[in-house]
């Protein structure tokens, strides 16, 4: 998170509230959500790794 307030919400309907500075990380095949929850723009960085099968 570089700013603003999120929650994620894992594969298994977990929810977490993110901050600024904060990370989550799905696998492969996972569901997963992120929302904004707060008063300001959510700014994330989102890193997709690829695998290959």
């Amino acid at each position: 998170m570089e700013s603003g307030t999120g929650e994620y919400e894992d594969n298994e309907g977990n929810r977490y509230i993110l901050n600024p500075g904060d990370s989550a990380c799905a696998y492969d095949g996972e569901k997963h959500a992120i929302k904004n929850v707060g008063n300001e723009p959510l700014v994330l960085v989102a890193v997709i790794p690829f695998t290959q099968k």
